[in-house]
């Protein structure tokens, strides 16, 4: 026999729509992080042929930008010191910072190289950082350093300071973002190492054919990198498919429900009616019982006849 869908309490039902609720949101938010993670891929691509300067400048701007920070800095690698540089900032000028240049455990950002984690500051006092605007002066809410690592390598770091608090959806989105970031400095690095490789060559003859055999090998990297970009792009429209699919199941549930919905409110509604009768078919047997106690005690009260 066919159970009735209506044969759940209110209480029940209310419980059943905040999952699906949740659910939904959920979704829509994990939806939201992977469109924005294959637009940032996409604006990684178009400007990896530029300097690291350019590209730093480029990215940092577009976090900033994207995650509502009040400002920034990017640091990157310098292999041959072994050192992080800022290499670009966002509201800052990092011509004018005290100090540009940090080795690895050297204040919050050596500190989170060293680590690989991020390192978050909250609840800062009130009188330890201040940011201007034009017009006015507000506190700092937190600082995030992110490292940004790739085959647990750390190619930078990020440095973003919110003047309000970062929700849970950026601070996942950072995450990832940081290792796209890392992916891409790499190459930079590497592209930069080998270019220097073949202006050398010009000029060392012996060693021509060992700097093309070390190229044609990067090369083969660069195209087994985006041959795994290409699978990652297509893995990813086929997540957003699945998703799109489920998105169009939880719709069709959230219809569902709200159909018994009505029907459970129409259900109340003839109860309610269905109440108001008894409730005058009440007042009708009270006016009843009054009229008949009052003929009772007429009755009562009435002198028999003498007998003859």
């Amino acid at each position: 026999m066919k159970q009735d869908n209506l044969n759940i309490s209110y209480e029940e039902f209310v419980q059943l729509k905040q999952k699906f609720e949740e659910k939904e949101k959920k979704i829509e938010a994990q939806l939201w992080v992977d469109s924005t993670l294959n637009k940032f891929d996409e604006l990684l691509r178009v400007n990896y042929a530029k300097s690291l300067e350019e590209f730093s400048q480029i990215v940092i701007q577009h976090i900033a930008e994207l995650t509502n920070a009040f400002s920034g800095i990017m640091y990157t690698l310098d292999k041959e010191n072994k050192v992080f540089k800022a290499s670009a900032g966002y509201a800052i000028e990092i011509d004018k910072l005290e100090k540009r240049v940090f080795k690895e455990g050297e204040g919050a950002v050596g500190q989170a190289v060293a680590s690989a984690k991020t390192l978050l500051f909250e609840n800062i006092p009130a009188d330890s950082v201040e940011v201007y605007f034009g017009s006015a002066k507000v506190n700092v809410a937190n600082i995030r350093v992110i490292p940004l690592v790739f085959n647990e390598i750390v190619f930078g770091a990020l440095e973003l300071v919110y003047i309000t608090n970062v929700s849970e959806v950026y601070a996942r989105l950072l995450e990832k973002i940081s290792r796209s970031i890392a992916t891409m400095i790499e190459s930079i690095l590497n592209n930069d190492f080998n270019q220097k490789l073949l202006v050398d060559s010009q000029e060392q003859t012996d060693l021509l054919r060992a700097q093309e055999e070390e190229l044609r090998q990067n090369l083969e990297e660069i195209a087994a990198t985006q041959d795994l970009m290409n699978k990652q792009q297509k893995e990813l429209e086929q997540k957003e498919m699945d998703m799109s699919e489920t998105l169009k199941k939880i719709a069709k549930e959230k219809q569902d429900i709200e159909e018994n919905e009505k029907k459970m409110k129409d259900t109340v509604e003839k109860y309610q009616q269905d109440i108001k009768r008894y409730q005058e078919k009440d007042k009708v047997i009270e006016q009843l019982k009054a009229e008949l106690a009052t003929y009772r005690k007429a009755k009562s009260t009435t002198p028999k006849p003498e007998k003859i």
